[in-house]
């Protein structure tokens, strides 16, 4: 019990850490502008992946709960 007070101490540590990932790979160059170009194609294929987990996500849970009714 007496190292209950390490979680939230730990937790803390944690997001302080994320920040400073964060923070470092802000500041870095962006790259060649082919590097650019590539990056955005990514990015613009996880915003497509992601919208269409969400849609998905979102059908199936208005599914079920009209269900259990």
């Amino acid at each position: 019990m007496e190292l209950v007070f390490m979680i939230p101490l730990a937790g803390l540590a944690a997001v302080f850490y994320a920040a400073y990932l964060a923070w470092d790979v802000l500041r870095r160059d962006p790259g060649t502008p082919e590097m650019q170009d590539v990056s955005s194609m990514i990015f613009e294929g996880a915003m497509a992946f992601l919208k269409r987990q969400y849609s998905t996500i979102g059908r199936e849970g208005h599914h079920r709960r009209r269900l259990r009714r």
